[in-house]
């Protein structure tokens, strides 16, 4: 009865999850990468207000530095649009990279100033690095993954976000209220960007030189 049982189990397990997935793309970078980029990028927007409120902003001044980073954001969609040949000949990935590259800049530079106009200057360039998260995940996973296995893998993408949710959401929380400073809790998922960016770099720079190496050893080999 057991052995049944566990067959049962089994068989349904490999209808919701796909096995070959979870060897090749679980454990990428395009999927926990851009997942815990996805979680650092919601959760630092949705701490902002209350960072700035902190800092005694007023209304008026925190309106203006959401809306100038949604403005950002928008500008960066339209040019995404406008430029999408140019930019799919540079690749997602690149694109990507160099978004995290601007999210982490960006942060350490908001952290770093105590001037109002400086921080609300950040603010505003954040939303090109929040444009290229958010637009550009299912891109990436869908250059990362086989065409039919796409919706599988933006699951998984969504599994881990999840995750990172239900266990450094908290984490980062705690953080804050120990500490009672938003500066450290930016400074942690900040240093996430930095730390996806490192792992993404290294992927990209081995896979481009592992290319040219195969080529230079075809050029190298006599031909028959």
């Amino acid at each position: 009865m057991t052995n049944s049982n566990d067959a049962i189990f089994r068989k349904i397990a490999r209808q919701i999850i796909d096995v070959s997935l979870i060897k090749t793309f679980y454990l990428s970078n395009a999927c926990v990468g851009t997942s815990l980029c996805l979680f650092s990028e919601m959760t630092f927007i949705l701490m902002v207000p209350q960072a700035l409120y902190f800092m005694g902003w007023d209304e008026n001044a925190v309106a203006w530095a959401l809306s100038l980073n949604a403005l950002g954001d928008l500008v960066t969609r339209t040019s995404l649009i406008l430029m999408s040949s140019v930019l799919a000949k540079l690749g997602s990935r690149e694109i990507y990279i160099f978004g995290l590259f601007f999210a982490f800049g960006t942060r350490l530079g908001m952290l770093w100033s105590d001037n109002r106009i400086a921080i609300i200057a950040f603010m505003t360039l954040m939303g090109f690095s929040r444009c290229t998260i958010m637009v550009l995940t299912p891109v990436v996973v869908a250059d990362s993954v086989p065409l039919g296995k796409f919706s599988s893998g933006m699951g998984m993408v969504f599994l881990m976000f999840g995750i990172f949710n239900l266990t450094i959401g908290p984490v980062v929380g705690a953080v804050r209220d120990l500490t009672d400073s938003y500066a450290t809790a930016f400074y942690i998922l900040t240093s996430f960007f930095g730390i996806v960016l490192m792992f993404w770099s290294i992927e990209l720079f081995y896979k481009k030189t592992k290319h040219k190496r195969r080529a230079k050893k075809d050029s190298i080999l006599p031909k028959p």
